[in-house]
């Protein structure tokens, strides 16, 4: 009876290796063990042998699911932070874009200070030109349109200012200055009567001459 029962026990270890050497299968999901068609052990040593077999592939079948679960965390959050990062840039172009639309190319606040404190030739006083006024010889040589009688006094008056002026008595808040500003306004409500009679280019440009040759009051003679 006990051979039999050796004879019967070495029978069956080979299938016991074969079914211990059998590989999981990786899926997607994980580590799981393939199909098995064993139902029930023949014998009582079988059965040890298989709950044995089984226990050790459970516990490579847990180890390997742990890793995969690991893997499966990280990749999940270096998604988020990519996700992440892609919503801070967004905001940013968005937010650049934003002022670009508002404020187009207005220059910064620190190149608005520099081009206020630094000196400009655009902002500089503007005079007549040499072929609108002598200033050596005090000859002004006025548009047709101011060469009516109606404008006699007016143009006597700004000779008269012209030539008074001297190191004392020029630039804003002086006499010849605010004779200069009077004397124009004069001038130019008349030219204003005149608007209909002129085109309108002669018109700019006569009462442009007036506006700069008051000017001329705040330099010295």
């Amino acid at each position: 009876m006990h051979a039999l029962f050796c004879a019967l026990v070495i029978a069956v270890q080979p299938q016991v290796s074969h079914g211990q050497a059998t590989a999981p299968t990786v899926h997607p999901n994980g580590l799981q063990r393939p199909a098995s068609v064993y139902r029930h052990a023949s014998t009582a040593q079988e059965g040890i042998l298989r709950g044995r077999a089984d226990l050790t592939a459970a516990e490579g079948e847990a180890r390997a699911n742990h890793a995969y679960a690991a893997y499966v965390t990280e990749l999940a959050r270096e998604r988020e932070i990519a996700n992440r990062t892609s919503q801070v840039e967004a905001w940013w172009n968005l937010r650049k874009l934003y002022r670009e639309r508002r404020y187009g190319n207005r220059p910064s606040q620190s190149a608005t200070v520099q081009q206020k404190t630094a000196p400009s030739v655009e902002s500089a006083p503007q005079r007549l030109a040499p072929n609108q006024f002598d200033a050596e010889h005090l000859v002004v040589y006025w548009p047709s349109a101011l060469r009516d009688d109606s404008f006699a006094d007016e143009r006597s008056e700004f000779l008269r200012i012209l030539t008074a002026r001297n190191h004392y008595n020029y630039g804003p808040g002086s006499q010849a200055h605010v004779q200069a500003n009077q004397t124009r306004d004069r001038m130019l409500e008349k030219l204003r009567g005149q608007i209909r009679d002129l085109s309108p280019r002669d018109y700019l440009a006569t009462k442009r001459f007036i506006e700069i040759l008051a000017l001329e009051a705040n330099f010295p003679g």
